[in-house]
C-alpha cells in the first residue's frame, strides 16, 4: 500500500461502544465511548507507527513528553520548579494550563496532512495515511445491534497505535509557533515557554 491502492472499507471500520460513567445513567453525558478497531489494522497502524519512533525523536522537541525517552514527571517538576522560583524571588509570574477538549476527537484532518507536509514527510506516506482516513467508518453498538456506519471525518482514531503520533506532531506546530511568539520564563537553567503531555499543556 503506498496510497495509490484503496484498502476495503472493513479495514478501517471501527465499533463504538458505550461504557457507564456511574451507576445511574441518566444522559449521554453519562456515557464514554471506546471505539474497538479491528486487529489488521492495529497491527498495520502498529508497524508504522514504529518504523517513524526514530524520525519522531528528532521531529518532536524538548516540550513535549508524550513520546519515547520522555517523562510527564518532567513537565511536573517544571511546573513545581516554577512555583518555587517565583515564591523564592518573589516573581510576578503566571502559568496558563491549557487542555484541548476532545483535541483527538476534533483535529481536522486537512491540517494533519498539511502539518505531516511541511515538516517533510514522504508524499507517498501522506497517500498512504490519506487512503486508510478516506475509508474510516464508525458503527455504534447499542442494546446488542448495531446503527448504520458513519464516515468520520475528522479526528485521529481512538485505539489506534499510531494516533498519538499524529497527534504529538500536529501539537508541535502550534508549539513551535509559541516558542517564537511568547517570551516565557528565564529560569537558573534556561528559557522556558510551553511543556506539554497530549492534549495538556502549560505556558508560561
Amino acid at each position: 500500500m503506498n496510497g495509490t491502492v484503496i484498502p476495503p472499507a472493513e479495514f478501517a471500520q471501527g465499533v463504538i461502544v458505550l461504557i457507564p460513567k456511574c451507576k445511574n445513567v441518566k444522559t449521554i453525558e453519562d456515557l464514554r465511548s471506546i471505539t474497538c478497531l479491528n486487529t489488521d489494522y492495529k497491527i498495520f497502524m502498529k508497524i508504522i507507527a514504529e518504523r517513524i519512533t526514530t524520525a519522531l525523536k528528532k521531529l518532536i522537541g524538548k516540550e513535549q513528553t508524550c513520546v519515547a525517552g520522555s517523562l510527564i514527571f518532567n513537565n511536573l517538576m517544571l511546573v513545581r520548579d516554577v512555583i518555587a522560583y517565583a515564591e523564592k524571588f518573589d516573581k510576578q509570574w503566571a502559568i496558563l494550563l491549557i487542555y484541548f477538549i476532545q483535541a483527538f476527537d476534533c483535529i481536522s484532518h486537512g491540517y494533519i496532512w498539511a502539518v505531516l507536509n511541511s515538516i517533510g514527510f514522504d508524499e507517498g506516506f501522506i497517500s498512504l495515511l490519506k487512503s486508510c482516513y478516506k475509508i474510516a467508518t464508525s458503527k455504534v453498538m447499542v442494546n446488542g445491534f448495531f446503527t448504520e456506519k458513519m464516515k468520520i471525518n475528522c479526528s485521529v482514531r481512538q485505539a489506534c497505535p499510531l494516533s498519538m503520533c499524529i497527534f504529538a506532531l500536529a501539537l508541535e506546530s502550534l508549539i513551535r509557533c509559541i516558542n517564537r511568539t511568547v517570551d516565557g520564563l528565564e529560569l537558573e537553567n534556561g528559557r522556558y515557554k510551553i511543556s506539554s503531555y497530549a492534549d495538556m499543556s502549560q505556558s508560561f
